[in-house]
């Protein structure tokens, strides 16, 4: 999305029918947003009826070409709405040279649509930006037990993204 938006692979009269597209494809979206490396929203479903800009917001801080993702903690939607959380990216040139940040926020009952499904005995771990465990496909006895664990924190702290083995269990 990003790219496509950001390197100008489309005449830009596009790029608004193309994300509502992208939005309404994925139901679990409650937004999404391509933004330009100064913090201002280009374009955004749902369409922004002003000129936002999102400097001071947690992720916009957060990402760089070391650290390219970002995941939230739950915060209210707006006007006490059903919870959200964001994911966003750091779009780069492939050479590092930032062109923007796709930022998605998603409703938190949507989580379990975004992860995979596993095997018996494999479970997924959603973690906040700052690598805490928020959510496992086993319920929160787990979460507490991945809070807890020196080896999953250690893992947590330096692997960024792909799956990795670790043995926990739930005491």
């Amino acid at each position: 999305i990003g790219k496509t938006v950001l390197t100008g692979r489309m005449v830009e009269e596009q790029y608004q029918p193309y994300l509502e597209d992208m939005a309404s494809e994925y139901g679990t979206i409650a937004s999404l947003q391509v933004i330009g490396t100064d913090g201002t929203v280009r374009f955004s479903s749902p369409p922004l009826a002003y000129r936002n800009i999102v400097t001071e917001e947690p992720f916009f801080r957060a990402l760089s070409p070391q650290r390219p993702r970002y995941l939230s903690d739950l915060y209210p939607g707006p006007d006490r709405a059903l919870p959200r959380f964001r994911v966003a990216s750091l779009i780069t040139d492939g050479t590092d040279r930032p062109l923007g940040i796709v930022a998605m926020e998603f409703y938190d009952h949507t989580v379990l649509e975004l992860l995979s499904r596993w095997s018996t005995g494999q479970t997924e771990v959603l973690l906040d930006g700052q690598g805490h465990a928020v959510f496992t496909t086993q319920g929160s006895g787990l979460v507490r037990a991945v809070q807890n664990d020196p080896d999953f924190a250690r893992v947590a702290s330096t692997h960024r993204a792909g799956p990795v083995d670790v043995a926990i269990s739930e005491k």
